[in-house]
């Protein structure tokens, strides 16, 4: 099915071959969740994230938490409303589905709606990597750049965030513009487009609508629902040029 998507792992070492040694390779069939089937342009692997992850008795952090962006996954007769898949990738290479995410989980913010493409973006951290991982630091930020806010205000977008351990809705925030992100929704902003992280901060870009908005934002990984950024990076301040075309269209 064209444009389905896959994932493929690879070990960071040459094999006999000359070619780096594959790991494994999935698609949305790979493990069971709820859609395990694979379906035209679900866009499966669109954006990768991953973490370490140290589970508990672990010296140290031996495993991984690997978050999948499907944005194209159609949810019934919703298209193009997005998922996310969440995986355990253990130190014996096995891999275990943990968590499926879309707007339609229980306790999840937000509603799944045609075109959210929830999942074009996906950042991942773990905060505390020398200590057993727990759900306030394994922590997953998901990019909804068509989240819409009524007709004038068409893709708008927003940033879901949750934790890597648990259920999705259980420690799950939201934020957007006029909601956490300075200014007001306009159309066509597409938040979540632009996602980077830091071990003490998710970075959101914002390059598009009114021009006053236009910077790159840092909030903490916990972050309440609509809660503001610490750190805000802008064109004409602490040293950024000032004529600079779609800032933070992309950010680490």
């Amino acid at each position: 099915m064209q444009f389905a998507g896959a994932v493929l792992a690879f070990r960071p070492s040459i094999n006999t071959s000359g070619i780096p040694d594959p790991m494994f390779g999935m698609g949305q069939g790979r493990v069971e969740g709820p859609d395990s089937a694979a379906q035209g342009s679900d866009g499966y692997g669109t954006l990768l994230a991953m973490a370490p992850y140290r589970p508990s008795g672990a010296a140290t952090a031996t495993d991984s938490m690997l978050a999948v962006g499907a944005p194209g996954e159609d949810l019934s007769t919703t298209v193009d409303a997005g998922a996310v898949q969440v995986y355990h990738v253990k130190a014996d290479q096995s891999v275990v589905h943990t968590q499926w995410i879309d707007q339609n989980v229980t306790d999840v913010e937000g509603e799944a709606e045609p075109g959210d493409f929830f999942g074009q973006k996906v950042a991942a951290v773990n905060s505390a990597p020398n200590s057993v991982s727990t759900a306030a630091t394994m922590r997953l930020a998901v990019g909804v750049p068509g989240e819409e806010y009524g007709a004038e205000r068409t893709e708008s977008g927003g940033v879901a965030l949750f934790s890597m351990l648990g259920a999705p809705g259980a420690a799950d925030s939201w934020i957007e513009p006029g909601h956490g992100i300075p200014g007001e929704p306009a159309p066509r902003q597409f938040v979540g487009m632009s996602l980077g992280s830091s071990p003490s901060l998710l970075f959101v870009g914002m390059p598009y609508g009114p021009a006053q908005g236009r910077a790159v934002y840092g909030f903490p990984w916990n972050v309440a629902p609509g809660g503001a950024p610490t750190q805000t990076f802008r064109p004409g301040e602490s040293g950024i040029p000032t004529d600079v075309a779609a800032f933070g269209a992309t950010v680490r």
